[in-house]
């Protein structure tokens, strides 16, 4: 994403958009003038939606694998404290790459990074039946690589924040973000 630091003369036009007062579209990467998508939204706008769409993934394949490892245990016979251990694996992936995730999206931007994180959660989540059948240590490191991929979501998404909302929508920006997560986590359940 480009961001507003990268702006040489920065105005927030009437309409809440970023633009540069020189008119016309910022340095090359396709934004429109006054930074609409299409003229119609600020761009900053469609990137906090996108964003709280991730969050809805992101909760929703959480919520998700809570279920189905009901019927995986049944199929594997797992007993519950293998049970925990599968779902508990996610979360030693998860804050592990809290940090890590802030770090990448300072260094190569957080749209790449954000991008890179939604994909691998997303193949993950794909791979994991397939990967239950190969060997439970293979599922263990499935999901620990799981939660590794999730747990960039958040400070990605503030990083992109930090970048592209001013400051007075910064608490609607991570409304928007708050709903996209509890939608997530409905809709799946």
């Amino acid at each position: 994403y480009q961001s507003m630091k990268d702006v040489s003369v920065v105005e927030l036009g009437s309409q809440g958009g970023v633009g540069a007062k020189s008119g016309g579209a910022h340095k090359g990467n396709g934004e429109a003038e006054h930074g609409t998508c299409f003229g119609l939204l600020a761009r900053r706008h469609v990137i906090v939606s996108l964003c709280a769409l991730c969050a809805f993934v992101c909760y929703a394949d959480r919520v998700i694998i809570s279920i189905a490892v009901i019927t995986m245990a049944k199929e594997f016979e797992w007993d519950l404290i293998l049970q925990g251990q599968i779902l508990g694996a996610f979360f030693y992936g998860y804050v592990m790459s809290q940090i890590i995730g802030a770090h990448l999206a300072k260094v190569y931007g957080g749209k790449r990074v954000l991008n890179g994180a939604v994909a691998g959660w997303s193949l993950l989540t794909v791979l994991t039946p397939i990967v239950a059948k190969i060997s439970l240590p293979a599922l263990l490191l499935c999901r620990v690589l799981l939660g590794f991929s999730e747990g960039m979501s958040f400070p990605v998404t503030y990083h992109i924040f930090s970048q592209w909302v001013p400051k007075s929508e910064s608490s609607r920006s991570v409304v928007s973000l708050n709903v996209g997560t509890c939608t997530g986590t409905v809709v799946a359940f």
